[in-house]
C-alpha cells in the first residue's frame, strides 16, 4: 500500500513538475491605433489579425480582446485616448497579469502605409523588439499583421536582432568544389561564392 502511495505520490509530482515547466508567457495586444489614413474599422480588423495570429503561433497564452476590456472595466482603467507608450502598456498589462504586451500605430505618409509595432517586458518596461515596416497598398497590412506575429512569437529573450547585415566567408580546399547552399546547388566552382 505505501509503495501504491509512493508511485501515485511521484507521479502527480512529475505531472506537476512537466506542466509547470512548459507555462507560456501571457501577452496581451492593445488596439492600434492610427497618427492618419485609417478608420476605426480599420484598426480594430488589424488588431483582430494581429491577435488570432498570435493565437496560431501557439507561443504565448494571448489575452482575448473581450476579456482585456472585461478586466480593465472591472478595475475601473479609463482610457483617455491612445494606448501605445509604453508606460501605458506596462500599467495595463499589470491589471491583465499579462508579461508582455503589444501595441502601436499604423498610419499612412503620402501612399505609403507605417507600422511601428512594439512588444513591451511588463517587469523591466523595456522594449523586448520592435516590427516597423512600410507597405504600399492597404491590402498588404493583412499579411504585415502575419509577419508581425511570426517575428514576435520567434523572439526569444537575449536573443535580440542584429542592426547589421552579417557576413561569411568560405574557405575551401582544394579548389574547384561544388557550391550548395541549403542543398541547392549553384552555378559555379568554388571559391566563387
Amino acid at each position: 500500500m505505501k509503495k501504491a502511495a509512493l508511485v501515485v505520490g511521484l507521479c502527480l509530482l512529475l505531472t506537476g513538475l512537466a506542466m509547470g515547466g512548459t507555462q507560456k508567457t501571457t501577452i496581451s495586444v492593445m488596439d492600434l491605433n492610427t497618427s492618419s489614413g485609417l478608420s476605426q474599422k480599420e484598426l480594430s480588423l488589424l488588431t483582430d489579425k494581429l491577435l488570432n495570429s498570435l493565437v496560431e503561433y501557439r507561443v504565448y497564452d494571448v489575452v482575448e480582446r473581450s476579456k482585456r476590456d472585461e478586466i480593465l472595466k472591472e478595475q475601473g482603467f479609463q482610457m483617455t485616448g491612445a494606448c501605445s507608450e509604453a508606460s501605458c502598456l506596462v500599467e495595463i498589462g499589470q491589471l491583465l497579469g499579462a508579461q508582455k504586451m503589444i501595441g502601436g500605430t499604423i498610419g499612412k505618409l503620402g501612399a505609403i502605409y507605417v507600422v511601428e509595432l512594439r512588444m513591451i517586458d511588463i517587469q523591466s518596461g523595456g522594449i523586448d523588439l520592435s516590427f516597423s515596416r512600410n507597405y504600399g497598398k492597404i491590402a498588404d497590412l493583412l499579411s504585415a499583421m502575419k509577419e508581425a506575429a511570426e517575428i514576435f512569437s520567434s523572439w526569444k529573450p537575449g536573443a535580440g536582432q542584429s542592426a547589421k547585415p552579417g557576413g561569411l566567408f568560405v574557405v575551401t580546399e582544394p579548389d574547384g568544389a561544388k557550391i550548395l547552399v541549403d542543398g541547392k546547388e549553384h552555378t559555379g566552382l568554388t571559391p566563387n561564392l
